[in-house]
């Protein structure tokens, strides 16, 4: 049989997982991805109350959590990860965000810019005389990175993508059990 790229993925030999492991599991990858650039943020919390801008970061990161979480439970969502391609170029992506995010001096390269840009996008929009902070301005700013640090990542994973494919193709559907004939 001709290998072709329109034979659909075959399916997936995982089970679903429920909601609560799905929410963990999202807590644990943004938890440990988000580490660098919460700690490098809670050295900038020079507001009147370092509290709410704790928790603006933390409901920011949250957010993504539920994201996340919502977006793995949908039926396409679960659709496109039975390709193992996408299942692999999936995981391989958050393994390399996660293993950078606990070699804290690699990740910090990348979040420290990142991060430097989301205060600077969020802080044209702040009132001109006050210093930026508070619950508000932290949340936003914290959603404005996550979803440049999601940008670079997809970017990483088309990278990826491309590798996989070149590398773990579907294999050829299985021969048929009719023997040839003998000339």
């Amino acid at each position: 049989m001709v290998q072709t790229p329109y034979r659909p993925p075959e399916p997936s030999d995982e089970k679903p997982r429920s909601p609560t492991t799905v929410f963990l599991k999202w807590l644990a990858i943004c938890g440990v991805s988000a580490g660098p650039s919460f700690v490098f943020a809670l050295g900038l919390t020079t507001g009147v109350s370092p509290i709410d801008e704790i928790l603006g970061m933390l409901a920011g990161i949250f957010c993504f959590v539920l994201a996340y979480t919502f977006a793995e439970l949908r039926p396409a969502t679960q659709r496109l990860m039975s390709d193992r391609r996408i299942r692999l170029t999936a995981r391989i992506g958050y393994g390399i965000r996660v293993a950078m995010s606990i070699a804290f001096p690699i990740s910090m390269f990348v979040d420290l810019w990142i991060g430097l840009i989301s205060v600077g996008i969020t802080s044209s929009f702040h009132t001109a005389g006050e210093p930026p902070g508070g619950f508000l301005w932290h949340f936003v700013t914290t959603i404005v990175q996550g979803i440049l640090l999601n940008i670079v990542l997809l970017a990483l994973m088309l990278f990826i993508y491309v590798i996989v494919l070149a590398v773990y193709r579907n294999p050829p559907a299985p021969a048929s059990n009719k023997k040839l004939p003998v000339n």
